[in-house]
């Protein structure tokens, strides 16, 4: 509301939007079973209480993989705060470039302008990297020390 050309911009009560996928991101390790998650925020005044449900909708592409279900909040969630709503897995272990659009829903929301992420996220998996040979790292001769690759 507002008068004599200022305007004032009322924060909703009730306001869950879609933020970012936590995961997959750009550094992720892409494996056959890659978790999708979303980060949604409560941008309302007023807590998203704990029980509430938000129902949310993936595509993953190429190959128009669909992850769609609902999530109970399992904490309330204060004006600001966060939540990442699992929504499964992807095999993401071709190597190629992956977007992913999604969107929730929720019933008390008053503001679904914002419940789509755009743009759409796009990752690229890669190569992995093999090394052939034989190498020293120096570490070699160590004693009671357990060399373990990470991958």
């Amino acid at each position: 509301y507002g008068a004599a050309s200022r305007f004032f911009t009322i924060a909703p009560n009730l306001d869950l939007g879609f933020t970012a996928f936590a995961s997959p991101s750009a550094s992720s390790c892409f494996t056959s079973t890659t978790p999708v998650i979303i980060r949604a925020t409560n941008r309302g005044l007023n807590p998203v209480l704990a029980g509430q449900v938000v129902n949310f909708n993936v595509t993953v592409n190429p190959g128009a993989i669909s992850l769609t279900g609902s999530y109970s909040i399992p904490s309330t969630i204060e004006a600001g705060g966060t939540v990442n709503i699992p929504c499964g897995n992807v095999d993401m272990t071709v190597i190629q470039a992956y977007t992913l659009t999604g969107s929730i829903t929720w019933a008390s929301d008053e503001v679904p302008l914002n419940d789509a992420l755009s743009p759409a996220l796009v990752v690229t998996s890669s190569a992995p990297i093999v090394v052939g040979g034989s190498y020293t790292n120096g570490l070699d001769n160590l004693t009671g020390w357990t060399i373990t690759q990470v991958n």
